[in-house]
């Protein structure tokens, strides 16, 4: 379609999202620019999706299962969320719908510290081994912080993934800028 959707996490001392959050109204014209990285869809339809998000990092994945819904991928479409506590995932309301809509999509959500009602705790490495046998087969899309996506990535390609079906973008941590998280 021809809309644009944005999805911008208010930091405290942001100078960007400050900026939208005080500078920026609706009709505003901002100028855009992207995709930049490779998590674009790219029509692989006679392959599995495995989309794996942290934060804001569900936002390209978001836009990638439309993508992959309105191209007809009838392969299933796993989406692995990752957040710390439950409360921290968004867009839920929409992954469910689309999970109702369409039965090759299979949501996962994951949480660090507690659960929900449709989520289990766990890293996120740990989780791709216990829950995937073999991804050889698959192509993945991994969205986050630098940590995130090389400790996703890692898990990925043990478990079989070809570096050819790997793609990622890597967001940086602003929150976290001078301490390790450990996902």
């Amino acid at each position: 379609n021809d809309s644009v959707e944005i999805h911008i996490s208010i930091i405290k001392n942001g100078e960007f999202s400050q900026w939208i959050k005080n500078k920026v109204w609706v009709g505003h014209t901002i100028g855009v620019q992207g995709p930049m990285g490779s998590c674009v869809y790219k029509q692989q339809k006679q392959k599995p999706l495995l989309l794996c998000a942290i934060g804001t990092g569900i936002a390209p994945i978001y836009g990638i299962i439309q993508d992959a819904v309105v191209s007809g991928h009838q392969q299933d479409i796993h989406v692995l969320y990752y957040a710390t506590r439950y409360k921290d995932f968004y867009l839920l309301e929409q992954l469910k719908l689309l999970n109702k809509q369409h039965s090759n999509i299979k949501l996962h959500f994951i949480t660090k510290m507690n659960t929900g009602l449709d989520s289990c705790k766990a890293n996120i490495d740990e989780y791709i081994n216990s829950k995937f046998e073999e991804l050889n087969d698959y192509v993945a899309y991994v969205c986050g912080i630098n940590s995130f996506v090389q400790k996703t990535k890692k898990a990925l390609l043990l478990k079989g993934l070809s570096m050819v079906d790997f793609n990622s973008e890597i967001f940086l941590d602003f929150e976290n800028e001078k301490c390790e998280t450990k996902i």
